[in-house]
């Protein structure tokens, strides 16, 4: 399974890549720009695209997100936030968003995540 990874941060990169499984691919991209470049050439490769919201730039990157879900409305998003916000979980949630995470996840979480999210 390979999946998109639009993160800035490295230590949550680490994590990720240790609480994913063996036969997962992860693919590191660090803007907006690099993302659709991705998904618009190959789309159906990514099962999923993890986005890591940052706490310096959280609100203009939810609104990425919500760009990102129009753009590519068959694609599997599931957001990592690293602040609690209700408005911006209804807001993303609205538009389509699969799940949202803790940028922490264990591995048994994430594991179940990924097979409810990909039930739909």
């Amino acid at each position: 399974m390979k999946i998109l990874c639009w993160n800035t941060d490295e230590a949550v990169w680490k994590h990720w890549c240790q609480v994913v499984t063996a036969d997962t691919q992860l693919v590191r991209v660090e803007n907006r720009t690099e993302v659709y470049d991705l998904l618009t050439q190959a789309s159906s490769d990514f099962r999923y695209c993890f986005v890591y919201l940052e706490d310096q730039t959280f609100s203009q990157q939810v609104e990425d997100v919500v760009a990102l879900r129009s753009a590519f409305p068959k694609q599997k998003v599931i957001v990592f936030p690293n602040q609690a916000s209700q408005s911006a979980a209804l807001r993303l949630f609205s538009v389509g968003v699969s799940g949202q995470c803790a940028p922490y996840i264990g591995k048994e979480q994430l594991s179940l995540v990924l097979s409810v999210v990909g039930l739909r």
